[in-house]
Parts: structure tokens; C-alpha cells; sequence
């Protein structure tokens, strides 16, 4: 069908090995899918770990998107934003406090051509950000993570595949700055392994820096990290 509505009200959905509910997302489908009151997929184990809504990245509340950057953009300050498979998506502007939750899925960055840019970049009134169960993988030249603003950056339980970044003299994984601003970076049981080989040589391409005198005061706490620079 080119246009498909399914709104779920009150209702469960349980199976064990297919999905409930397949929405096709090829060229001219336009497929949303709503749910309302008490709405229940349940794929054996976790809810959405077995796809139980094909073709969709990302849900924000009851609604899903079909990609991660729509997810992102609708979603509300304060909001969360659940995976609900693996994605792989270009660079983002982080503008307002938001959870990304994993969900246990993997968020690849793209190498495309726009890869001299900045995975994601906080700023305006992201004030808090966390990302939370899942795997990270940056493949682009520049920071996994800028922030421009007086923020708090949250990481927890989160692994950080950078050995697949190409070579470049920006290449920390946390670039923390903003003139005469307070940032806080929090990571508890995050685990990064990054390739000191490609990583480049200057001050810039560390695990974390602090963004030279840029930043007024920086806060960094680690519980339970592990990371591996090795290369």
C-alpha cells in the first residue's frame, strides 16, 4: 500500500518468532504506525530487540520514524528516543536535552562525504544528553562528540568502536568546549577502543579533550571505563 495508518489501542501482540507488524518502506509507502492507551509488542524476550516493527529506526513515545534524524528532530525536550534496530546515520546537531537509549542496538556513523563533519554536536539548549545501551561505531573524520553550550553529557553503558575512523588531526571522542561555560561529562561503564595509529598526533585527537582555553571548567567523571588506545 502507498499510504498505511495502523493505530494499536489497548492491545498486545505477542509472537516468537516473526514480526506482529511489518510496515514497508520502499519508495513512495508512507507508513505510520501509532499506539494508544495500553499497547503491548512483545517478541519473546525484550520488546523490541527482535524487530517487532520492520523498517522503522527510532520511536519517540508511541510514535515510530522510519529514520533516527526524524526521531531526533521530533522529538520534544527532556524526550527519549528508543532504537529499535541497528542504524547507521550521518552527523546531527544536538539542539535540545534528550535520551537516546540503544536499546541494546548498534549506531554506526557514516563515512560519506560529508565526513570532515562532526558526529554529534551539542549546542543551543541541549543542556543535558544522554546516550545509553548500545554500541557506538565512528567511522568519520572529526569528534564523535562536540559541545558548544554549558551542558552535561551522559554515557552510560556504552561501547565505543573508534578503529574504523580514518586518519585525521580531529579525531578526539569527546571535544568538550564553549567560552566561559561549565561542562559536565559523565560515563559509567563505558569501554572505548580507539587506534592511536589513525588518530592523528596533536592535542586534538586524545580520548577527551578539553577544547584548549575555550572552556572555562570542564567536569569528567569515569565509573567503571575502560579505554583502549592501543594501535
Amino acid at each position: 500500500s502507498t499510504n498505511a495508518t495502523i493505530n494499536m489501542t489497548d492491545s498486545d501482540i505477542t509472537t516468537k518468532t516473526v514480526a506482529p507488524i511489518e510496515a514497508n518502506t520502499s519508495a513512495g509507502n508512507n507508513n505510520t504506525i501509532t499506539f494508544t492507551g495500553t499497547c503491548k509488542l512483545d517478541s519473546v524476550a525484550e520488546v523490541y530487540k527482535t524487530a517487532p516493527v520492520r523498517g522503522y529506526d527510532a520511536k519517540v513515545g508511541n510514535k515510530v520514524y522510519k529514520t533516527f534524524g526524524n526521531a531526533l528532530s521530533n522529538a520534544t525536550a527532556g524526550a527519549t528516543v528508543e532504537l529499535l534496530q541497528n542504524v547507521t546515520d550521518g552527523w546531527r546537531n544536538i539542539t535540545k536535552s534528550v535520551t537516546i537509549d540503544g536499546k541494546g542496538y548498534t549506531l554506526s556513523s557514516n563515512n560519506g562525504s560529508d565526513s570532515d563533519k562532526h558526529t554529534f554536536v551539542i549546542k543551543e539548549n541541549a543542556t543535558e544528553v544522554t546516550f545509553k545501551n548500545m554500541d557506538i561505531v565512528q567511522k568519520r573524520r572529526g569528534f564523535l562528540f562536540r559541545t558548544d553550550i554549558a551542558t552535561t553529557l551522559t554515557l552510560e553503558k556504552v561501547d565505543i568502536d573508534a578503529t574504523q575512523a580514518p586518519t585525521s588531526t580531529e579525531q578526539a571522542l569527546f571535544y568538550l568546549q564553549g567560552k566561559d561555560v561549565t561542562t559536565n561529562l559523565i560515563c559509567n561503564q563505558v569501554t572505548v577502543d580507539m587506534d592511536a595509529t589513525t588518530a592523528g598526533t596533536d592535542e586534538n585527537s586524545a580520548v577527551i579533550c578539553t577544547g584548549k582555553a575555550e572552556s572555562k571548567n570542564v567536569n569528567i567523571t569515569l565509573t567503571k571505563c575502560n579505554f583502549n588506545t592501543e594501535g
